[in-house]
């Protein structure tokens, strides 16, 4: 499952959530739009069964 949005992307294979944070140009500084996001892609997390694990990263690394 792959869900995009404009700051987050998620990603889920094998019950590991991969949450990629991507407002490089910021330094991913959170604004409101970004929390938003975020905080979507928690409830993502929580409502999905098969997620094991989760993973935060910036889409630098």
């Amino acid at each position: 499952m792959k869900n995009n949005s404009e700051f987050i992307n998620i990603d889920i294979t094998s019950g590991v959530c991969t949450v990629t944070m991507n407002r490089l140009d910021k330094k991913n500084a959170i604004n409101p739009q970004f929390a938003l996001e975020l905080c979507n892609a928690w409830d993502v997390i929580d409502n999905e069964n098969e997620i094991r694990v989760a993973v935060l990263k910036s889409a630098d690394s």
